[in-house]
């Protein structure tokens, strides 16, 4: 259970920190939250290992170093030993960082920041540090239980387990949908909806209105609406799917229902069976000797739908260029046998080798 110092940075209670050192260490995860106070005494020749936490992030007002400002880089390197993540000063002794101590934690990648005397209490702050990070250790938990609910693999009693953990009461009919970004938790309860984060976006799943989402964000997929509860884990993958569709067609938002092949394309694309497809064909063509200008030219065709003058267009070669290569790898594919279906046979694996994930 962690958050990004970046993340931190972006929520109310942290929005007023100022960055004073460290910059390129802002992707460094915040498990914890200690606070210094006079754990380094600043007459103490010994130095003292091991007082803070893993990943901590420390809060401090700077008081042992007071009188003493040679502290300051020394307190520094003492948190970088143990493996803080970052230290929060507030702004009562120091308003300014020595220059060595800003030196030392830009080189180390290890954020400083500083607030205000009004930016809040020590015990506000650990509070409200506490909560995100056990948020996301629920976000994160919940994320993994959605990946679990769309495997394929999982038996039907064990996704219905999953579902009512998920969506406790879900009403139907329902349907999902897949936004770009991480809808802010007043938007879960602004809402009528369950909404969970899921890798760079979030899942909205509920008696879902359209319109309403598509004033939130965009590129946006909508799945079918479903009757029946079991169906939550196709609701799901039909909202990813139209969501890749649209993200890849630069459209604002996409319905399952409206993406015609591509409902086949996406949930067939990591099956085994089509990925050693996509890899024979992509090696009887490479076997022709100038396979890359086979390949684009495949593409082309297919993206043209079959139309040799809109790919030669688009290939920015004659017409009679795409013909010879068509022809070639034509003679590749079929050989001896089934020429009939050379055009389908190419457009699946063109738009399959497309969209296969690496």
């Amino acid at each position: 259970m962690s958050i990004k110092i970046s993340e931190l940075l972006q929520q109310p209670a942290f929005s007023a920190f100022r960055i004073a050192a460290g910059i390129n260490g802002l992707n460094r995860s915040v498990s914890k939250v200690n606070i210094l106070d006079f754990e380094y005494d600043a007459l103490s020749d010994s130095e003292p290992f091991g007082l803070f936490e893993k990943e901590a992030f420390v809060l401090t007002s700077l008081l042992f170093a007071k009188h003493h400002p040679e502290m300051i880089l020394k307190s520094i390197k003492l948190l970088i030993q143990d493996g803080a993540s970052a230290l929060a000063i507030k702004e009562i002794y120091y308003h300014e960082l020595p220059n060595e101590v800003i030196e030392y934690a830009n080189q180390q990648a290890f954020p400083i920041l500083m607030f205000k005397r009004e930016g809040g209490y020590f015990e506000t702050l650990i509070t409200e540090l506490s909560a995100l990070i056990e948020a996301r250790g629920n976000e994160e938990l919940n994320e993994q239980k959605l990946k679990l609910l769309m495997n394929e693999k999982l038996s039907a009693g064990s996704q219905r387990v999953l579902a009512e953990e998920l969506f406790p009461n879900l009403s139907v009919p329902f349907s999902a949908a897949y936004v770009k970004k991480k809808m802010p938790p007043a938007y879960l309860r602004a809402s009528d909806c369950f909404c969970y984060a899921y890798e760079e976006g979030s899942f909205l799943v509920g008696n879902l209105h359209p319109e309403s989402i598509r004033e939130k964000t965009q590129p946006i997929g909508f799945g079918k609406r479903h009757d029946n509860l079991d169906e939550i884990d196709l609701a799901l993958k039909e909202s990813l799917f139209a969501y890749e569709y649209a993200d890849k067609h630069k459209l604002p938002h996409a319905s399952f229902t409206d993406i015609g092949i591509f409902q086949l394309i996406y949930p067939l694309r990591d099956n085994l069976w089509v990925r050693n497809y996509c890899a024979d064909i992509k090696s009887m063509i490479e076997k022709e000797g100038s396979h890359e200008d086979l390949m684009q030219t495949a593409q082309a065709y297919v993206m043209a739908q079959g139309d040799v003058v809109k790919a030669a267009k688009l290939l920015h070669v004659h017409k009679n260029t795409v013909r010879y290569r068509l022809g070639r790898i034509k003679e590749a594919l079929t050989a001896d046998h089934e020429p009939e279906y050379f055009e389908s046979q190419l457009m699946w694996f063109v738009l399959m080798n497309e969209n296969t994930k690496d």
